[in-house]
């Protein structure tokens, strides 16, 4: 809510890919705090952090994605953004859900080690994105827009009524 409109703004002016790196490096530092957090304040920051760094990737991302694909071919683009937003956070899901299934207390708590586990987990993931946000090309121009693209049968029947 508060970095999507920033992500927006620095998306126009140096590109999309700027905000993307940008968030894909706040999350990171996010979870190398939780990794090693011993207080809430540094829980409230990861916490922080994992916000503003979604919320730059997930703006910009989209922005990406739309310049990235014919016009005709937004939705699908879109589509499988979404899709595979979903099925990485249930692999996530499932992959937390394991590790900290199997650092428990007698009580059926996670343990400490459980959570340092999943935190330098999410890490590890999230520096892997840092490096595919990098791999992302920077600023291109955008594919030409249906309204843009001529169309012969129409400029034809254009001429033949004139």
């Amino acid at each position: 809510m508060i970095t999507s409109p920033i992500s927006g703004r620095l998306s126009n002016a140096v590109g999309s890919k700027v905000p993307l790196v940008l968030g894909s490096v706040l999350t990171t530092i996010a979870f190398v705090v939780l990794a090693f957090a011993g207080s809430r304040w540094e829980i409230y920051v990861a916490a922080t952090l994992i916000g503003a760094g979604t919320g730059f990737s997930f703006a910009s991302m989209t922005t990406l994605i739309v310049e990235a694909v014919p016009a005709g071919q937004t939705s699908v683009a879109t589509g499988m953004n979404t899709i595979t937003r979903i099925i990485g956070g249930a692999i996530g899901a499932d992959t937390v859900a394991t590790v900290l299934g199997a650092h428990l207390l007698a009580s059926g708590d996670p343990t400490k080690r459980g959570y340092t586990i999943t935190f330098a987990l999410c890490a590890a993931v999230t520096v892997a994105g840092v490096l595919a946000a990098l791999a992302v090309p920077g600023r291109r121009r955008p594919h030409a827009r249906p309204a843009e693209v001529p169309n012969p049968a129409t400029e034809r029947n254009s001429r033949e009524a004139a």
